[in-house]
């Protein structure tokens, strides 16, 4: 039985999705070059900055060539891996060229293009980016040398190669030691994302197993009692999701994703109640009602040996909650053990309401199906009685998407 709730996804499909996403943001980044060396450009042909302005305009060019290309290859789905390469060379490429003048010095620069390859979690990437910064700076600090003696460094007196070893050669030992903290990190959080991407998956394949193993069990037994279940479930979810979206509860989403997965079993308790008693054709007498009473109880138990082996105590307490108490009454009157008002958890009130409704919308042995109208008066009468009053008022503000579940 296929789960709709949980999906799963391997390492290498989470990374391959996640250096999509890396791309779109880098080509945010090409965009803002573009923009900053075509100001570069003009400043320079105005003579506002003091730059070639064949060097200027042609960088301009150069990284709009580089931007084209980028939001092609994306565009056609081309290997991620090819666009993580070509941002590293074509940025290192420009701000290299950038620094063979003498008065534009970018260090940080140079640094700034590895760290932002960190947001694609390739520690090649990064290490290969890195290199290129530490190689980029060192040629550039070669070529710089003679004119950078003469223009900036007159009053120390320094020789071309004294520069190069002062200047360029202490940022050169910082920018390897930046680079290979940076690798580093970046193989730790890949490592990290990875691991808890496992354990979610490890999650998820526990979760499929109960769902489908409770599911066949419930079908097994009675073929009704799963698509109640599953119309009830629907109910809770249309609940969970009005609540979330109106900031109407102080559960988290993680939360309300629960109720609705453990909704799927409020009745499970049932597969160990007799079947003479579930599909008795007639009204069930006082003593056969307090056995049908126990399965929330039983439910209860089964649920928890179920969902032991997941240590996700939320999950757990959901669960109990949902289970042990969907039968409790808002005037307190219900069972198993007579809870009261807002003392009935918030899940068991969504789930009572849904499941209530669900069992008057349907046929059962023992009865016809109710009309939709008599159903929600029904719910009118016992607002506050049975159920909880506010719950009410938004079953009523949900009918539209109710009733469309029991058209299809």
């Amino acid at each position: 039985m296929k789960n709709i709730f949980i999906t799963d996804e391997s390492d290498k499909e989470f990374i391959e999705q996640h250096t999509k996403k890396a791309n779109k943001f880098i080509s945010k980044i090409f965009i803002i070059l573009d923009i900053l060396m075509v100001i570069v450009a003009v400043g320079s042909v105005v003579g506002f900055y003091n730059s070639p302005q064949v060097l200027s305009v042609g960088l301009s060019l150069l990284c709009i060539v580089c931007n084209i290309f980028f939001i092609v290859f994306q565009h056609k789905n081309y290997n991620s891996k090819v666009l993580k390469y070509l941002y590293v060379i074509s940025t290192q490429l420009i701000i290299f060229f950038l620094q063979t003048n003498v008065n534009m010095q970018l260090t940080a620069a140079v640094i700034i293009i590895p760290v932002s390859t960190m947001i694609y979690l390739d520690p090649t990437v990064t290490l290969f980016s890195g290199i290129l910064a530490c190689l980029s700076h060192l040629l550039d600090s070669i070529i710089i040398a003679d004119e950078a003696v003469k223009v900036l460094w007159t009053d120390q007196n320094l020789t071309p190669l004294q520069y190069i070893l002062s200047t360029g050669g202490s940022a050169l030992l910082e920018m390897v030691s930046i680079t290979i903290v940076m690798t580093i990190t970046t193989v730790l959080v890949r490592n990290f994302i990875l691991n808890l991407m496992s354990q979610k998956s490890k999650r998820v394949n526990t979760y499929n197993t109960i769902t489908s193993s409770l599911l066949e069990l419930i079908e097994f037994r009675d073929m009704e009692a799963v698509k109640h279940v599953n119309r009830a479930s629907k109910i809770v979810e249309l609940f969970t999701n009005y609540l979330y979206e109106n900031q109407l509860t102080d559960l988290n989403k993680e939360q309300l994703k629960n109720i609705n997965f453990i909704s799927l079993f409020h009745d499970v308790g049932k597969i160990k109640i007799k079947d003479a008693i579930i599909q008795k054709p007639k009204a069930l007498t006082d003593e056969e009602f307090n056995i049908i009473k126990l399965h929330a109880i039983e439910g209860d138990d089964i649920m928890k040996h179920t969902l032991k082996e997941l240590n996700d105590l939320e999950l757990q307490q959901t669960a109990s909650d949902l289970i042990l108490y969907h039968h409790e009454k808002w005037d307190g009157t219900g069972y198993p053990k007579g809870l009261k008002g807002e003392t009935i958890p918030v899940s068991a009130r969504i789930m009572a309401v849904a499941d209530v409704f669900d069992a008057m919308n349907s046929e059962r042995p023992y009865r016809k199906a109710l009309d939709m109208n008599e159903v929600f008066e029904y719910f009118e009468q016992e607002k506050g009685k049975q159920f909880d009053p506010h719950l009410v008022e938004i079953l009523f503000i949900l009918r539209p998407q109710i009733e469309e579940i029991y058209k299809k």
